[in-house]
Formats: C-alpha cells, sequence, structure tokens
C-alpha cells in the first residue's frame, strides 16, 4: 500500500473503528484483497473494534490497489467514511536528517516516553522498512508501555533520515497531539 493511502488510513482509523462493520465489506474484499486465511483471522476478532483493527492492520501490509477496493466497498454503506478518506489531507513531512530526529525526540522525550502508543507506531514502521522483525521483538520484550516507548525512541534516530518522517506520520495518524507536540519549534 502507499505510504500515502497508509497515513491517510491510519489517520481515520479511529473513525473507521466507531462505524464500520467488518462483515459488510469482507465479502468485497474477499478474494480480491484478502486471502480465506486473513479473513478468518479477521473474524477471530472477538469485538467489532478488534475485527476492524485487524482488519485495518492487514490492509496497510497489501499492495498498492488494496486502499482503492477498501474504498470502493465503503462506497455503498459507508459514504462518510470515503469522504473523510478522500477529503484527509496529508501534509508533506519534510525529511530530517537523523541527527535533527534525534535533537527533537529528546527535546520532547518525557512526553513520548509517557503518551506513545509504541505498537501502532511500530506496526506502521515495520510495514515500510524501518524496523525489522527482531526491532520489533526488542520492543515488545520491554515489560513497561513507557520501557517499549524508550527502546523505540532509542531507535529511531539509528534507522536514518527516512526513519524520522514516517516515526511521525505514524505519531500524527495515531496520536495527533502528540505529533503536534513533535513539530513545535524551539521555544514553544
Amino acid at each position: 500500500m502507499e505510504t500515502r493511502d497508509r497515513a491517510k488510513l491510519m489517520q481515520n482509523s479511529d473513525a473507521i473503528k466507531a462505524e464500520l462493520e467488518v462483515d459488510h465489506v469482507l465479502l468485497y474484499l474477499s478474494g480480491t484483497v484478502l486471502t480465506p486465511f486473513e479473513c478468518d483471522k479477521i473474524h477471530g476478532g472477538r469485538t467489532r473494534v478488534e475485527k476492524v483493527t485487524r482488519l485495518l492492520s492487514i490492509l496497510q501490509t497489501k499492495g498498492s490497489l488494496a486502499f482503492q477496493h477498501f474504498r470502493y466497498s465503503l462506497k455503498e454503506r459507508y459514504p462518510l467514511l470515503v469522504k473523510k478518506l478522500d477529503d484527509t489531507a496529508m501534509r508533506e513531512t519534510p525529511i530530517v536528517s537523523s541527527a535533527e530526529g534525534r535533537r527533537r525526540i529528546f527535546k520532547r522525550w518525557d512526553s513520548l516516553v509517557l503518551n506513545l502508543k509504541a505498537d501502532e507506531v511500530m506496526s506502521y514502521l515495520q510495514s515500510e522498512n524501518i524496523l525489522t522483525d527482531a526491532d520489533c521483538k526488542r520492543i515488545k520484550a520491554s515489560v513497561t508501555k513507557e520501557d517499549q516507548a524508550r527502546v523505540l525512541l532509542d531507535m529511531i534516530p539509528e534507522k536514518g533520515d527516512r526513519a524520522y518522517q514516517h516515526f511521525t506520520i505514524a505519531v500524527k495518524a495515531q496520536q495527533p497531539k502528540l505529533g503536534d507536540l513533535l513539530e513545535k519549534e524551539e521555544g514553544s
């Protein structure tokens, strides 16, 4: 899936989770985008929200047409969700050097450690090939959510200039206020 489409999905995930019934879209997506195994995995969720979360997670790993198929599957029953996806303006995040990324993370370290939802950011970074499976296992091995955030934050500058850009996209999509905090200038 294209980075822009993945970011649109992530940015609208709360609205999608609030409204979508997965059975309404799985019939269309089954066979075109999703395998029978993936459909079973989605249906394995205990709650409606968990099923939608699994669907969104799987969609992000699919090819470039997955977003368009998902969008089309929403057209009849969920026109407001289609409108939200279409109207989502994606600001280009400037590429920041790893040194500048390290400085920005360090500047907001306490807020990031206390508030960052590492799982959501980590899955996006893995889908963008910023983090490896070994990196994700290392993050998940941490006991508390704060420790997970610390390990993830330590990794971002080591992964190069592109990593901070994708980290910012993921944080802004999942936690907009925290994402805005990352972009504030000195003295703000």
